[in-house]
């Protein structure tokens, strides 16, 4: 008679459906935030191709507003971010990782843009190719895109966040380079691999190994192991006289407790000796 099929428990089974509900939500999340950033990638290039980074777009002076020559100077919107999952949905267990992060950085909405660069630069290179592009004036690549080109392909620094952020502009990169000091949130919550000792927006920018891994659910929250590892509160339902101390600390503790009593003897009995030592003998 051959054996039953092995039933994993139902807790176990509703685990695992969870734990892949999770992953297709983290991500699904994370497409949209790259599908943001390479939009954004592109219109800031487009901008810096037309020698405008303003912010606002040229108005259309060609023809009919409602119906635009193909010939317009006016520049592409910028693409706004994605919406963040509903604060509920950040609350509860079933909230991916990204959505906690993206929750955390919901004040900072350069840091969120930082993250999304430092994301594709790892799940999505190809969407930061188009910022190697040559100035064909100067036969060398846009200083405004930053970036240092390696081997294995475009790390982007805080030039390239600058450029996105704001076209480049003297108040986008001061915010960057605000964001990237040691008491920013992307240090202070140490997302950042340690810098290469370059200038603040020359270096290059990675994400952290331990946090690349959280945000993918292979691994812990960075800094969860150090909160576990801390000092925490114990319990015992021991008295104090099941204390076993040394004699001269014995003697210290029942003169001290004469002290505060003003009484004589040898104190409340608190404690009792050390195996092997006597009333009179050395600690």
């Amino acid at each position: 008679m051959n054996p039953a099929p092995f039933q994993p428990p139902a807790d176990t089974d509703q685990r695992q459906r969870g734990a892949r509900r999770r992953e297709l939500e983290t991500s699904k999340e994370q497409e949209r935030e790259l599908d943001w950033l390479a939009a954004l990638v592109q219109v800031r290039l487009e901008r810096l191709f037309r020698g405008d980074t303003t912010e606002e777009p040229a108005e259309d002076t060609t023809g009919d507003p409602a119906n635009p020559s193909p010939f317009s100077p006016q520049l592409p919107p910028i693409p706004e971010p994605p919406p963040l999952p509903a604060a509920n949905s950040i609350a509860s267990m079933d909230a991916s990782p990204w959505a906690q992060l993206a929750a955390e950085l919901a004040d900072e909405p350069l840091a969120r843009l930082a993250l999304a660069l430092l994301l594709a630069a790892q799940l999505r290179p190809q969407a930061l190719d188009a910022l190697q592009v040559r100035n064909p004036q100067l036969e060398r690549r846009f200083s405004e895109c930053g970036g240092v080109v390696r081997e294995s392909g475009f790390e982007p620094t805080g030039d390239t966040l600058a450029l996105l952020a704001d076209g480049g502009q003297v108040a986008g990169r001061l915010a960057v380079l605000r964001l990237l000091a040691e008491e920013g949130p992307l240090r202070r919550l140490g997302l950042l691999a340690p810098p290469e000792g370059d200038a603040p927006l020359k270096g290059g920018l990675r994400l952290s190994g331990a946090w690349l891994e959280w945000i993918a659910g292979a691994g812990p929250r960075p800094g969860d192991e150090l909160a576990a590892a801390t000092a925490r509160r114990l319990t015992t339902e021991m008295a104090w006289q099941d204390l076993v101390l040394p004699a001269g600390t014995l003697r210290q503790s029942a003169a001290g407790d004469s002290a505060r009593t003003g009484e004589g003897g040898e104190g409340d009995g608190r404690g009792r000796l050390r195996e092997g030592e006597a009333e009179g003998g050395g600690g």
